[in-house]
């Protein structure tokens, strides 16, 4: 479980829906996000009736959120919350193979160069 005490907003900040995935350190959705009381909807996102959240982790970093809004409400239920949720933990895993090949990568260049010297 990720430490949700050290993620907290800063005062006066609205936490949406990808907000609220990050600090519950789990997927997170809202057939109306007009009438959500879980968390609040930014004026600009007055087109969002619906959205899923799952943040992107791997061990206890947060990488980022896949967010999937629409339109529509109600377009969204606990199987669409388990795609968002796969999908998010295969990009997390790409994410960190890509971050593990380059710290492999510079790892080599140096063992090249201590071979040289």
């Amino acid at each position: 479980m990720l430490n949700n005490m050290s993620r907290t907003l800063p005062p006066g900040r609205k936490m949406g829906i990808a907000g609220a995935a990050i600090i519950a350190a789990e997927t997170v959705w809202s057939t109306d996000l007009w009438a959500e009381t879980r968390f609040e909807v930014d004026d600009g996102d007055g087109n969002e009736r619906s959205a899923v959240a799952a943040p992107m982790t791997v061990g206890e970093r947060v990488l980022g959120v896949l967010v999937a809004t629409s339109s529509e409400p109600s377009n969204f239920d606990a199987d669409d919350a388990h795609l968002v949720t796969l999908m998010s933990n295969q990009a997390a895993m790409a994410f960190e193979n890509l971050r593990l090949s380059d710290k492999l990568a510079d790892q080599q260049k140096m063992a090249a160069l201590g071979v040289m010297a």
